[in-house]
């Protein structure tokens, strides 16, 4: 399997979902029903009475947890030693497989995003007019509303797709800590760690005392660009180099 075929990847995507949410499907509604509702809730018990920061609060959890959670289930499932043997099987290549988890867990994190984004708004609807607020303005639709801030959500997106490849990468890192050992692990975390900080640490003590505030702005958000899209090619090449080894089924190496 030398080319990458997009019929394999959603046969394999298919069967993985189905797999894992297939005979729980009420469960999963459950939970992706409740998840938001307690979200609102933590929220209010946080900002009081403030309902745009809870509402901000609510919509930035719902994206860290529909974007982290989904693929790290993905993932969980298919590199576990009880992975069903019907999914390992399956004839993909190593490099489908992989994009087929990432992918599949990505527009699952999507869709829950949307699903909570609906429970969540319904709830601060209810609360706006039990407030006496029966007006338009008293209705916010959470992350997707027009008076949302296009550059915070596209932040928050941004910052929490980095974190999921970072913790995909930790997570495939630490399962070989048997076999590399314990001290590789957290040595290469450290080293991740230090790529990132350590230029931003530089760069800050040099220069922000000599250069005027608005250029230093534009200068460290394009050395935090450089930074983070440098790691996450890091963290993605070396995530599928861990992926393709430890396959619970040795097939297609490619």
């Amino acid at each position: 399997m030398k080319k990458l075929s997009l019929k394999r990847i959603i046969m394999f995507s298919r069967l993985q979902v189905t797999g894992i949410y297939g005979k729980n499907i009420w469960k999963i509604l459950g939970l992706a029903t409740s998840l938001p509702v307690i979200m609102v809730l933590v929220s209010f018990m946080f900002s009081g009475q403030d309902t745009g920061d809870a509402a901000r609060f609510t919509e930035t959890a719902i994206i860290i947890c529909g974007i982290i959670l989904f693929p790290l289930t993905m993932l969980n499932d298919y590199t576990s030693p009880d992975a069903p043997v019907k999914r390992v099987m399956v004839p993909a290549s190593g490099a489908e497989k992989f994009i087929s988890v990432y992918a599949a867990g990505f527009l699952l994190g999507i869709a829950f995003i949307c699903y909570a984004s609906l429970i969540g708004s319904a709830i601060f609807r209810i609360d706006s007019i039990l407030a006496g607020s029966d007006s338009a303005e008293g209705f916010r639709m959470l992350i997707f509303s027009e008076g949302a801030e296009k550059g915070d959500r596209a932040g928050q997106l941004v910052g929490a797709a980095y974190m999921l490849l970072m913790l995909m990468w930790f997570i495939q890192l630490y399962r070989t800590r048997k076999t590399v050992g314990i001290w590789r692990v957290w040595l290469s975390l450290a080293a991740m760690v230090m790529c990132v900080a350590v230029p931003v640490i530089l760069m800050k003590t040099a220069l922000e005392e000599v250069i005027p505030d608005s250029v230093f702005s534009v200068i460290m958000a394009c050395i935090m660009a450089c930074i983070m899209v440098l790691t996450a090619a890091v963290a993605t090449v070396w995530s599928y180099r861990l992926f393709i080894r430890t396959q619970p089924c040795k097939d297609n190496h490619d």
